[in-house]
């Protein structure tokens, strides 16, 4: 616990502190945070600033280290951080969430090429195609580049339940040609960057289409999309 009043960090007394009184009587396992008991200082790691300014800020002591219990003021501070800690958890929910998304990610990655050979194996059949496959169960957001004959193909398929509006820059070492679609190209040093920010809702697909003269490098790279729910073949 961080104490301030008018910008002078208060170090002593933190017990006989308003601020203090005030944290400690706040049921922070409601925001996410481990609070033994169910009362008093919330266990970290976590860091709770709080700065007072006023004109006159009401300190128990001449020696300013640690503010009145005025309910007026206590309320200010519960009401300010409440607020912060509404976000924390929001935060720390969100975490939580994709760590778990991470870990199934990882688990089905593993899990469905072995599942693809065996099925090839029993049936007598072709190794079935498994590449779409990940994005589809996890409701990815899935970002695919096909190159045939010169012909580049970026393809986006949502496979989530909202819109999403994914920021795809494919870096190309030849100059492309004959964009179809609402993207743009820079060229910086002998590569080119082809920029492309559509919305795609969900269920739906979007791609864009060019052109490239003999052999090519790619490199693709996505933004606006969390790593754990964004699938990219290339």
């Amino acid at each position: 616990l961080l104490r301030f009043a008018n910008r002078v960090p208060l170090v002593y007394q933190r017990g006989a502190c308003a601020t203090t009184d005030v944290v400690k009587r706040i049921g922070w396992r409601n925001y996410g945070l481990d609070q033994p008991g169910g009362s008093g200082m919330p266990n970290g790691p976590a860091v709770i600033m709080v700065h007072v300014a006023s004109t006159n800020v009401p300190f128990t002591s001449e020696s300013k280290d640690a503010l009145a219990n005025i309910p007026a003021i206590e309320d200010e501070i519960e009401l300010a951080i409440r607020e912060a800690a509404r976000e924390l958890k929001s935060f720390l929910n969100k975490r939580r969430s994709m760590q778990k998304r991470r870990k199934k990610q990882d688990v089905l990655g593993k899990i469905l090429p072995q599942m693809a050979t065996k099925v090839a194996e029993v049936t007598g059949r072709e190794r079935p195609e498994i590449d779409g496959a990940l994005a589809r169960i996890m409701n990815n957001v899935s970002v695919e580049r096909v190159v045939e004959d010169g012909t580049v193909t970026l393809r986006i398929e949502n496979y989530s339940d909202r819109t999403e509006t994914p920021e795809v820059t494919d870096i190309v070492s030849v100059e492309p040609q004959g964009l179809n679609g609402d993207a743009s190209v820079v060229d910086l040093d002998g590569e080119w960057f082809v920029k492309w920010s559509p919305s795609v809702s969900a269920g739906e697909t979007a791609e864009l289409t060019y052109t490239v003269d003999g052999d090519a490098e790619f490199d693709v790279q996505v933004d606006g999309v969390e790593a754990e729910k964004l699938t990219v073949q290339n």
